[in-house]
């Protein structure tokens, strides 16, 4: 069986997504699949290095680009576009319709030649399926959010063959909304290359080898500013922490840390650094040199509180350090809570969107020190079943019995 996998993506970019994709289309390939990713053709991508050296992964796959129509860097200040607005949301579609219509135009060539048997169509994004699934090969929505009253989404619900799904919530609505029976839904979280986050270093050899304090205690938070991500929360959070606590900022674009600096200075938050976005491969040694980590997704978005499947949670989980997280279903089904479930905790959970209670659990795991390192090594056990290979396989043997 051959697997194309669709991807409206600038690869490489700094954001999840870009990982994601090449993660798991590694994964399908190791699991016996051949896999062939379709990108658009990005050519003022700041990041000019080959997608297989960026993330660190084998060329067990294919990578073919198409031409699509990109402005999104117009609509930027002194890199590529990531916030919002009219200008770039409409830069935005167009590069989305432009890279679906050629891809499926190329794929419309090759049932005319009838080289499209035994392929199957997988992507994340409805538009670039809608197009293909006017051609009678089978396609598969891996499904990250729901649009509704979209007519482009509505044919791709009832097209798809299957679907793939990363939180236990999207099969209920995916049933309540359209009918779709659990047989053909592949539910598997986002995973995690286990051995890139298990580096066998402590915490004072990664802060030697990142040039940081070792006498700060350090909360980390790993990835972007966006509202729904939390930041905010643990920014105003650090107000209350001691004068050795300090609240480590790692990721996020140029915009987004202007951004995110703005509110910094506005509410005189001084215990706060902010470290440029890192090279996936240094991510590790910042997860290690961390007294906690900090996963503050808000609940006031359904996709923080549904849709995500935070690729860092993962990662947080693997490096062994101790996390305190939102307490909100998307997380919740992944962590279990100190408080209410001593057996197989494995993190403090805290009310979302409250500095406070953040401040709460934080201050738990510093002064807990020895239940601090059951929950990490409790995580760290957890986290080993939530592999990319294993959501590729999970999807491999859906496929199986329902388009083979």
């Amino acid at each position: 069986m051959k697997l194309i996998y669709i991807a409206d993506v600038r690869l490489p970019t700094e954001k999840a997504h870009g990982l994601e994709v090449m993660k798991l289309c590694e994964a399908f390939a190791k699991v016996g699949m051949d896999v062939e990713l379709v990108v658009p053709e990005i050519f003022f991508n700041p990041i000019k290095k080959d997608p297989f050296e960026f993330y660190r992964t084998g060329k067990v796959f294919k990578i073919k680009k198409f031409f699509a129509i990109d402005l999104l860097f117009l609509s930027a200040r002194g890199g590529y576009a990531s916030g919002g607005g009219f200008l770039r949301q409409s830069f935005f579609l167009l590069r989305v319709l432009s890279f679906s219509f050629f891809a499926a135009f190329y794929f419309l060539f090759l049932k005319l030649a009838g080289k499209l048997a035994d392929v199957v169509f997988f992507s994340h994004d409805h538009l670039a399926l809608y197009f293909v699934s006017f051609l009678g090969a089978p396609v598969v929505f891996d499904i990250h959010d729901f649009v509704s009253g979209n007519i482009f989404y509505k044919r791709i619900i009832k097209k798809s063959r299957c679907f793939s799904v990363q939180t236990k919530w999207k099969i209920k609505e995916l049933n309540r909304l359209y009918g779709i029976e659990e047989s053909k839904i592949a539910y598997w979280p986002n995973g995690v290359e286990i051995k890139e986050f298990s580096l066998p270093i402590d915490k004072k050899e990664a802060r030697l080898k990142l040039d940081l304090p070792l006498n700060e205690k350090i909360i980390l938070y790993l990835g972007h500013f966006f509202s729904w991500k939390g930041a905010d929360v643990l920014a105003l959070a650090s107000s209350y922490f001691n004068e050795d606590t300090v609240a480590y900022f790692v990721g996020g674009t140029k915009e987004d840390a202007e951004r995110f600096k703005i509110f910094i200075s506005e509410n005189n938050l001084r215990q706060t650094k902010l470290i440029s976005f890192q090279p996936h491969e240094m991510v590790p040694y910042w997860l290690k040199s961390a007294d906690v980590l900090v996963l503050p997704n808000t609940a006031k978005e359904d996709i923080s509180k549904f849709y995500t499947s935070p690729m860092k949670l993962f990662e947080y989980m693997a490096s062994e350090r101790p996390i305190v997280a939102s307490n909100i279903p998307s997380i919740a089904e992944i962590l279990n809570d100190f408080s209410t479930s001593s057996e197989q905790a494995n993190a403090v959970l805290v009310a979302p969107d409250n500095p406070e209670d953040l401040v709460r659990g934080v201050n738990f795991v510093l002064n807990n020190r020895e239940i601090a390192e059951k929950l990490a090594k409790q995580a760290c056990l957890d986290v080993q079943k939530y592999t990319w290979v294993g959501r590729a396989m999970r999807i491999k043997k859906l496929l199986e019995k329902t388009v083979v």
